[in-house]
């Protein structure tokens, strides 16, 4: 059974100080650039087969952390729908929910080489958002579906 890391790359307008008190908007889908694991999610994101199984030796960076206080609409819909497969199938096939900032994933280096690397366009991406958007609002909100 595929292990496919799902969610979106949102940014966020406000002015606040903190992630929690500004407005969240989705900007890029991950599941289309990420869509399987490999070492450099299970390192970052603590997102494999590995991982979540308790069968991975590795640290992640930002594991873990469960869905933001103010996800963006994108996300909320994505929760819906898995909430509404949930009810009508029983929980346990997406998990693993976590949302670090841009700010702690950028001076990180990538493992995997290109192409095989799942995180090396998301990162791309996010830098480029970086000229409009400060790392503090950029942000990765992913979690995995079996």
């Amino acid at each position: 059974m595929p292990f496919d890391v799902e969610g979106w790359i949102e940014v966020a307008y406000g002015r606040s100080d903190t992630s929690e008190g500004l407005t969240w908007f989705a900007v890029i889908n991950l599941g289309t650039l990420m869509s399987r694991w490999d070492g450099d999610t299970e390192r970052i994101i603590g997102l494999s087969k590995g991982y979540v199984t308790g069968g991975c030796p590795t640290v992640a960076v930002a594991a873990a952390r469960g869905v933001p206080p103010n996800p963006s609409k994108a996300v909320l819909n994505d929760l819906a729908q898995i909430a509404d497969h949930e009810a009508q199938y029983g929980p346990g096939e997406c998990g693993g929910y976590t949302h670090p900032l841009w700010s702690e994933l950028r001076e990180l280096e990538l493992v995997e080489a290109p192409p095989e690397s799942r995180c090396r366009l998301a990162f791309r991406i996010a830098r480029t958002l970086e000229e409009e958007f400060s790392p503090e609002r950029i942000r990765f909100v992913v979690w995995f579906c079996w």
